[in-house]
């Protein structure tokens, strides 16, 4: 696997990788726990259907894809507002302590970035709200793809490289590995926000770097 991993002079010890998996799970338990004990109330209150007859394909595969538009967009700008310098700082700045990312190191946050990042996930159910087993696919594919693009490898095989302007792993590992000073690539999952407001002038640049670099 090593011939896939983005950045393979960095390799985490089992220390480093287990103090990740405390912050996370401890967070889970804090955080995300109270948050699914209100979860049923909220749910009936946004309108989302939970009795048969269950949805069709197509109802379910278009609310999905409304739901990872409308996350991307209003996360791009809520990830933007975080690398302001306060924020970063007070917040932000637990998140990128991993300038080489690992899968676990998705959910790696402060607690308030946490809820503060989890908003734009709930505005697609609440603009456009569906079936439970919608809403419940919805969050297993989204925390898939923060896994994936925090996975710290470019594997040949994901199906994610056929969705067009799908950012993945190479493209956030850069806005990691630049850290602090990054200012670009806060896309979370697709391309076109960084392209259309400039963002990703520093990564397209440093790809240019690395193909002259291949080419001599």
């Amino acid at each position: 696997m090593d011939k896939f991993k983005i950045q393979p002079k960095v390799n985490d010890c089992f220390s480093n990788m287990f103090k990740c998996y405390k912050h996370v799970m401890r967070t889970f338990v804090l955080v995300v726990g109270p948050l699914q004990v209100i979860s049923y109330p909220t749910i009936q209150w946004i309108g989302i259907r939970t009795s048969l007859p269950l949805p069709s394909s197509s109802e379910v595969f278009w609310q999905i894809v409304v739901y990872f538009i409308i996350e991307d967009f209003s996360d791009y700008w809520i990830h933007r507002m975080l690398h302001a310098k306060w924020a970063y700082k007070k917040i932000h700045r637990v998140h990128h302590e991993y300038t080489a990312p690992i899968g676990l190191a998705a959910p790696y946050a402060h607690w308030a970035e946490i809820l503060i990042l989890g908003l734009p996930s709930f505005l697609g159910p609440v603009l456009v709200p569906g079936h439970i087993i919608t809403y419940w696919l919805w969050f297993i594919l989204r925390q898939l793809e923060a896994i994936e693009t925090h996975s710290g490898y470019l594997l040949p095989w994901t199906p994610t490289k056929y969705i067009p302007f799908y950012g993945g792993a190479e493209y956030h590992d850069y806005h990691h590995f630049v850290g602090e000073q990054s200012k670009s690539n806060f896309a979370s999952i697709f391309t076109y926000c960084d392209y259309i407001y400039g963002t990703n002038k520093g990564y397209r640049a440093h790809k240019q770097v690395l193909e002259k670099a291949k080419n001599l």
